[in-house]
């Protein structure tokens, strides 16, 4: 049975970006983590865009999207604990920008600490050079 990686992205107004957001996620589960399943947790927080329709066409298409719509604007936090609170992988990315203002493409480095044992992997952003 394969190890399963579960994602978690809240939204707010984010029609723009949960199309791009997700078919970045798949194509890295689909090259570099290929050996991983993925589960792909989005929780709204009572867009008033587009947003909701964007996620239901992608949970259409893939079975492997989930999505929690909340029934006003809890914000990240919040969102995010509802997902925990469904996520069945066996290691979970909490909080994956929709923008992508965090980069994904680092998710195989993350998954690859986590294989080493860390139980938390985390990245930190750097502003300047190296000290």
């Amino acid at each position: 049975m394969p190890v399963k990686i579960s994602i978690i992205t809240p939204t707010y107004n984010e029609e723009d970006n949960v199309e791009t957001c997700y078919t970045t996620i798949r194509d890295i589960f689909d090259t570099d983590l290929k050996q991983y399943e993925l589960e792909y947790i989005f929780t709204d927080n009572c867009s008033t865009d587009g947003t909701a329709r964007e996620l239901r066409r992608l949970a259409e298409q893939d079975p492997r999207v989930k999505l929690i719509f909340n029934s006003r604007n809890y914000g990240v936090l919040r969102s995010n604990f509802n997902a925990l609170t469904r996520a069945t992988g066996d290691a979970v990315l909490v909080a994956l920008p929709a923008d992508l203002q965090d980069p994904p493409e680092l998710l195989p480095e993350f998954v690859d600490k986590w294989r080493q044992g860390f139980e938390v992997v985390y990245g930190i952003r750097q502003t300047g050079p190296n000290p």
